[in-house]
């Protein structure tokens, strides 16, 4: 699976707690990913990854001139290389038009306990992966 387009189905959920939360954010959830890191930094601008304009092939908070996913920090040629569509590009998207794309890929009780992985996830990866929230500055 490389992109939202090409998924037919997200991941099968209820029990993703073994799954690994950069794949689950990468490859079906990344708009609730970025729902978490926009909570976290809210200074953050919403973005998203299309080759047309239209599609919503991944979306990602952009922190500072930087791009933030399930990855933590990481580039728009990493990205490109991950999902393997090089004519891929970063377009800002505000987040309503993101959650009206994704509305319906999970039930609210799915979409409360992904919140809490990723949150997890990111939090126990500050400093590593993560910036640290106290050095965000405003936009």
């Amino acid at each position: 699976m490389t992109s939202h387009e090409q998924a037919q189905t997200p991941f099968k959920l209820p029990e993703f707690e073994d799954q690994d939360p950069v794949k689950l954010g990468r490859e079906g959830y990344c708009h609730i990913a970025l729902e978490v890191l926009l909570e976290l930094y809210p200074t953050g601008e919403t973005y998203r990854l299309t080759n047309d304009h239209k599609g919503y092939d991944h979306v990602f908070l952009m922190l500072n001139g930087q791009p933030l996913d399930m990855c933590g920090r990481t580039s728009i040629a990493e990205m490109r290389t991950y999902y393997k569509v090089d004519s891929l590009v970063p377009e800002a998207a505000s987040f309503q038009d993101i959650q009206k794309y994704f509305r319906g890929w999970e039930t609210p009780e799915e979409k409360t306990r992904l919140k809490a992985y990723f949150k997890k996830h990111i939090l126990d990866n500050l400093n590593l992966k993560f910036p640290p929230r106290e050095t965000q500055t405003t936009n």
